[in-house]
């Protein structure tokens, strides 16, 4: 029987005044949010009462509240499961789809000079779509790397070989993965490559020959974009925010020869995207069908604000046919580094068979310490904290800009990830509108490389992973005041105020 990691049933909050209450509601939350999955063993009363330093009786009262209501199951002599139901949750998350055996032989065919396409991004970056360094977890890391410091004080060559070849980390990762994401990973099915551009290359390099084509999702991804070219593979761009993304895929894949889809189903890039489960379920059959891969990347999986997280494609049964790409947390840049690749047996062995680059930044008292964070459950909380706060920040930021520019422009509100969507009026392109703010003295926080490649661009990337309330309030009032002019003193105020600007 599958261990229980005890962490994910701890209750952080304060305990109150009623806490056969709080248990109640803590596990309908964890149920509810899919973070317990259907059939999933509970801490028994005892535990869950020690862990949580709450009297055994009321954590009794609690799980018969929860039985007595269709939460809570229980079989004699097995414990307290999650209850099923019904027959769609009894197969969800009973296998891996991370098989021995490739489904699609790999061959390697004579190299096809045909030219790539360069991605030429039609949007700007603005703000940062990564945390706030304030959120790192410094004092939990600090505590870690000192204990771990220690222990090198008179330690073996040999040993801190062994740490730095990683073992150790990648088997917390592993269990992490699997423990609190419900991933499936067997030690020989995943691997860590640092950095999104190495992985990416990694993967692209194994599974691609030049001239292959694939299906782009990401078409305005430059770093992808860049491995593409690199690669020479051929792309065939469609959006998943066509409503009949699925039926536009179909008729491709009937008619050319595709061998790898790529997505960023939990996050579009750059626009805010989330596949239903219908979907990702359609497009997992059309890839068995048709006999492509299908590359999964999934950097926010931290942070969701619907009422469930995403479940990845990687944790469907997916028999082989996806090959998973993600970051294992944005709390630090390290761990966003660390990048988890997940594949058969046979993917990962072909990958590690070319020679990967020699990695010159490799910190082993920050990966212990990581190590640690996740033991302990640090990193679960800390993660789980910082998504209430980036959901707040998020709602505050919708506020304000529905509030002042609903009426000039498309808002897209993020169902995850750390960055909005914008489409900015005809009547005043995003750089006029930029100029114009910075003429007002407002310091536009262009995401560093990321300005203006298309001075006709008329989206906006906004990231709030560092986000102040009155910054964003002041420059919504002033583009409020230069639309309503514009509009109001029709072509001539137009043109006064692009003079001005």
């Amino acid at each position: 029987m599958r261990k229980i990691n005890l962490l994910r049933w701890k209750i952080y909050d304060p305990i109150n005044s009623r806490p056969g209450h709080q248990i109640v509601d803590f596990v309908i939350q964890k149920i509810q949010s899919c973070e317990a999955r259907p059939g999933e063993r509970l801490p028994s009363q005892l535990a869950f009462s020690s862990l949580n330093h709450i009297n055994s009786n009321t954590v009794k009262r609690a799980y018969a509240n929860l039985l007595a209501t269709g939460w809570l199951t229980t079989l004699p002599g097995s414990g307290t499961f999650v209850k099923r139901s019904g027959a769609e949750n009894e197969d969800a998350f009973t296998s891996t789809g991370f098989v021995n055996e490739m489904p699609i032989v790999i061959e390697r065919g004579p190299k096809v000079s045909e030219p790539s396409e360069m991605p030429v991004q039609n949007f700007t970056t603005v703000g940062l779509n990564t945390l706030n360094p304030y959120n790192y977890p410094e004092r939990a890391m600090l505590k870690y790397r000192r204990m771990h410091r220690k222990r090198y004080e008179n330690i073996s060559q040999i040993d801190q070989i062994t740490d730095f070849y990683g073992v150790a980390y990648k088997e917390a990762v592993r269990s992490y993965y699997n423990d609190c994401r419900d991933f499936k990973f067997n030690q020989e099915c995943m691997d860590i490559v640092p950095g999104r551009k190495e992985s990416l290359v990694r993967v692209i390099q194994t599974i691609l020959n030049p001239g292959d084509c694939l299906v782009n999702t990401s078409s305005q991804d430059l770093v992808l974009g860049n491995v593409l070219y690199a690669a020479e593979v051929r792309s065939q761009f469609l959006s998943t925010m066509d409503n009949d993304f699925v039926e536009k895929l179909e008729d491709l894949v009937k008619v050319s020869e595709i061998k790898l889809l790529y997505l960023r189903p939990q996050c579009g890039y750059p626009e805010c995207n989330v596949l239903d489960a219908e979907k990702c379920a359609r497009v997992l059959e059309l890839a068995k069908k048709y006999k492509f891969y299908i590359l999964e990347e999934d950097d926010y999986h931290e942070f969701w604000y619907r009422q469930t997280p995403y479940k990845p494609l990687a944790c469907y049964d997916h028999e082989g046919y996806v090959i998973y790409i993600g970051a294992l947390s944005q709390l630090s840049v390290y761990m966003r580094n660390t990048r988890v690749i997940g594949a058969t047996k046979d993917f990962i062995d072909a990958m590690n068979a070319v020679p990967p680059k020699p990695c010159e930044f490799h910190d082993v008292l920050e990966e212990n310490a990581i190590i640690e964070m996740i033991k302990s459950g640090d990193l679960w909380r800390y993660a789980s904290e910082i998504r209430k706060i980036k959901e707040k920040d998020r709602d505050d930021l919708f506020w304000v800009l529905r509030n002042y520019l609903e009426d000039f422009m498309e808002i897209q509100a993020p169902d995850s990830g750390l960055a909005f969507w914008i489409r900015f009026p005809d009547f005043s392109t995003l750089r006029e509108s930029m100029n114009f703010l910075e003429k007002q003295e407002i310091n536009v926080p262009y995401n560093p490389g990321m300005s203006f490649n298309d001075p006709n661009a008329c989206n906006m990337y906004l990231g709030f992973g560092t986000y102040n309330q009155e910054e964003a309030e002041v420059a919504a009032k002033l583009l409020k005041e230069r639309f309503e002019n514009v509009l109001r003193n029709g072509f001539l105020g137009w043109l006064m105020m692009s003079v001005c600007c």
